[in-house]
C-alpha cells in the first residue's frame, strides 16, 4: 500500500499468517526480506523507501513535540490572559468593576493600570461605532505618516485625543476591549479584536472590505448583463456567480459545505424570493448589524485564512523534511501544492 510500484514479483515467501501480522513499514520490510535474489535491485530500492519513510516519520514526530513544547513554554501576554478569563469566568465578577492587569510593557497602553476600572456596560452599537471611528481615523493618520502604526498603538493615540485624561483612557480601553469580545459573534468586533491582539494582520481587515466590494461589483455586472439593471438578479444567477468567484470545490477554493452555508444565509436574509436584491446584502441597520449573508461571508473569510496558514505550515514541513528553515523554492512548491492555480505573480 505504501509503495505500489516498487516491485512486481509474482511470488513471495510470505504466508497469509505472516502478512496478517505485518502493518505499514513493517509490512514493506517483511516483503523485502522475502523476495527472491533476482529482485535484489528492487529490494534495495524498497529498503531505501522504507528508510526514508521511517526517517520522515521520526522527523515529523520531533517537529510535533517541538511545537508542543514551544506552546507550553511560550509566555502568555497579559491581554490573552484577561481575554481568556473574561471568556470563562462568571460575569458577576466584573458587574461593577474590572480589575486592571498591571502596568508592564507587555500590557497594551489603553489597559495599563492597577486599580479597579468602572464597567460602563457599553452597548454593541457604541462598541461598533467606536471601532469604525478608530479604523477611519487610523487610515487618515497612516496616510500622512511614513509608516503604518500598529492598531494597538493607534487606539491609544485615538483615545488620548478623544478623552484626554489618562484614567479616562484606561476606563474606555477596558470597556472597549471587553465589549469587543462580548460581541465577537459580530464580524466587525471579532476582526478588530483579532488585529488589536496580533492574532491576524491589519491587511485582513482591508481584504474583507475588498471582498465585499468585489462581490457587489460581480453582482452589478451580472445585473447589467441582464439588460434591466434594476438592483435584482435571479437567485440561480447569483449562486452561479458566487460559485465561480469562490472556485467552489476546487483546490484552493471554497468547500461545498461552506458554500451551502452561504446559500442558507442568503435564504434567511431574503426568503421566499426568486431574485436577490444584492445591494441590500451588505447594508447595516441602526445598530450596525449586517445580514446573515454578510456576516457569514466575512466569518468564513477569516476562518479560511487561519486554516490556510496552518495548511501552509504543514506543506512546508513536508517540503523541508520537517526542518525549521526553508528555501524560496520550497515555499513556492508548498504554495502550489495548496493552490495549483495560483498565478505566478501572487506566488512571487
Amino acid at each position: 500500500a505504501l509503495f505500489p510500484d516498487a516491485f512486481h514479483a509474482p511470488d513471495y515467501a510470505l504466508t497469509p499468517e505472516d502478512l496478517a501480522r505485518c502493518t505499514g513499514a513493517a509490512m514493506a520490510q517483511a516483503l523485502c526480506d522475502s523476495l527472491p535474489r533476482k529482485q535484489d535491485t528492487k529490494v534495495s530500492l524498497l529498503r531505501k523507501k522504507v528508510q526514508e519513510f521511517e526517517e520522515n516519520q521520526r522527523k515529523r514526530e520531533i517537529a510535533r513535540l517541538r511545537k508542543q513544547e514551544e506552546a507550553k513554554t511560550k509566555k502568555q501576554k497579559p491581554l490573552d490572559v484577561v481575554l481568556a478569563y473574561w471568556k470563562t469566568a462568571d460575569e458577576g465578577e466584573w458587574k461593577d468593576n474590572f480589575q486592571a492587569i498591571g502596568t508592564g510593557n507587555d500590557v497594551p497602553k489603553i489597559l495599563r493600570g492597577v486599580d479597579k476600572i468602572r464597567n460602563r456596560h457599553m452597548t454593541k452599537r457604541d462598541t461598533e461605532k467606536l471601532a469604525k471611528e478608530v479604523w477611519k481615523e487610523k487610515y487618515v493618520h497612516d496616510s500622512k505618516a511614513k509608516e503604518k502604526t500598529h492598531l494597538e498603538e493607534y487606539t491609544y493615540i485615538h483615545f488620548q485625543k478623544k478623552v484626554g485624561i489618562p484614567q479616562a483612557v484606561v476606563e474606555l480601553g477596558y470597556n472597549f476591549i471587553y465589549s469587543l469580545q462580548k460581541y465577537d459573534y459580530d464580524a466587525d468586533c471579532e476582526m478588530f479584536l483579532k488585529v488589536f491582539s496580533g492574532e491576524v494582520r491589519e491587511e485582513v481587515y482591508y481584504e474583507q472590505i475588498q471582498l465585499q466590494a468585489e462581490i457587489e461589483d460581480l453582482m452589478a455586472s451580472i445585473d447589467r448583463g441582464s439588460g434591466e439593471e434594476n438592483g435584482k438578479i435571479a437567485k440561480s444567477e447569483f449562486f452561479a456567480g458566487l460559485k465561480s468567484y469562490f472556485r467552489v470545490g476546487h483546490q484552493g477554493g471554497k468547500s461545498h459545505n461552506r458554500f451551502e452555508q452561504l446559500v442558507a444565509a442568503l435564504e434567511k436574509d431574503q426568503p421566499d424570493e426568486d431574485s436577490v436584491e444584492y445591494k441590500k446584502l451588505f447594508e447595516e441597520d441602526r445598530e450596525y448589524n449586517q445580514g446573515e449573508f454578510a456576516e457569514t461571508v466575512r466569518d468564513q473569510m477569516l476562518e479560511e485564512r487561519i486554516e490556510y496558514f496552518k495548511d501552509l505550515e504543514e506543506a512546508l514541513y513536508d517540503q523541508t523534511n520537517f526542518e525549521e528553515t526553508c528555501s524560496p523554492r520550497a515555499l513556492e512548491n508548498a504554495l502550489c501544492k495548496l493552490d495549483p492555480e495560483m498565478p505566478l505573480a501572487e506566488i512571487n
